[in-house]
């Protein structure tokens, strides 16, 4: 009986040692279960950390390369205002400039048509009287010779006249002088070749007819120095009593005569004078006889008369 006991007890012990085992490994397992799934879930939370981050970066890059949609939308509509804005100052500005245009063209067509007939004067135009214009074409004969302007001094002296029917015919005698191109080159002539041409008018008489669609006449007593009318003459000086009569704005006829009754030097001259003189009553029988019938008003300017202020 003894002996048998002695064989059992290293079994037991060697179950228990087995049994302690199996715990500890047990034990042991579990553990590394659990550390297995805290690192898994370590592992997941830093893979969500990660992929946050990311995204947040890719949110953060893609604003950084684009606006927001207000503020693309805002910026569409400040550069739509800007290029109405363009749009709109452009097309002011061509339209100014299409006006400018048309009446520059109005402007030179007006001046290279003839105004000697009614339709090429508008009706709404200033009338001007034979007084104005006379005095127009004398101020652009004192008008200072210079080289490369006397193309354009020519041009405004023949705006005063009505080139295709201008004539200069004596006073008294009625003799045709000048017909209208002879007129024309001869005052292109003057005007070219005299360098020191001078017009003084002593005397202006404005002769206003009291219908308005008559002819209105001017009487210049004038003194006319330094007048060259060919390349080869010299230079001449005279006095000379000029009549000019004018109708839509032009002179269309002129008479001219020799100052033998001494008007222009005369500088007492007055008007109830002017009014006995041969002159005068010639130039009334004139005015008949190009059919006018109003009354006649006379405006008797003597400039020796006139005082100087200053």
């Amino acid at each position: 009986m003894g002996g048998l006991e002695n064989k059992k007890m290293p079994r037991s012990r060697s179950r228990s040692r087995d049994r302690e085992r199996d715990r500890s490994r047990r034990h042991s397992d579990g553990r590394d279960v659990d550390r297995r799934r805290s690192r898994r879930e370590d592992s997941r939370e830093r893979d969500r950390h990660h992929r946050s981050r990311d995204r947040r970066r890719r949110d953060s890059s893609s604003r950084s390369r684009s606006h927001s949609p207000q503020r693309r939308s805002n910026k569409n509509s400040r550069r739509s205002r800007s290029t109405s804005r363009d749009r709109r100052r452009s097309s002011s500005r061509d339209r100014r400039r299409d006006r400018a245009r048309r009446a520059e063209r109005d402007s030179s067509k007006s001046q290279q048509q003839s105004p000697s007939k009614p339709d090429d004067t508008p009706a709404d135009m200033f009338k001007f009287t034979a007084a104005q214009i006379a005095e127009h074409q004398v101020d652009v004969l004192n008008t200072p010779y210079k080289e490369g302007k006397v193309g354009r001094k020519v041009e405004q002296f023949f705006e005063c006249f009505d080139e295709d029917s201008v004539c200069v015919n004596d006073l008294f005698t009625g003799q045709l002088i000048h017909a209208p191109v002879e007129f024309k080159t001869r005052y292109t002539t003057v005007i070219t070749e005299s360098k020191q041409l001078k017009v003084t008018v002593a005397k202006r008489i404005y002769l206003e007819l009291s219908k308005p669609e008559e002819p209105s006449f001017c009487i210049d007593c004038q003194q006319t120095e330094g007048l060259i009318d060919s390349v080869e003459s010299d230079p001449k000086t005279f006095t000379s009593n000029v009549l000019y009569r004018a109708s839509s704005n032009k002179i269309n006829k002129i008479c001219t005569a020799a100052d033998d009754e001494g008007l222009f030097d005369n500088t007492s001259l007055t008007q109830s004078e002017f009014e006995q003189t041969n002159l005068y009553k010639q130039v009334v029988e004139l005015i008949r006889q190009d059919g006018c019938t109003g009354d006649i008003k006379i405006h008797f300017h003597n400039y020796h008369t006139i005082e100087t202020i200053g």
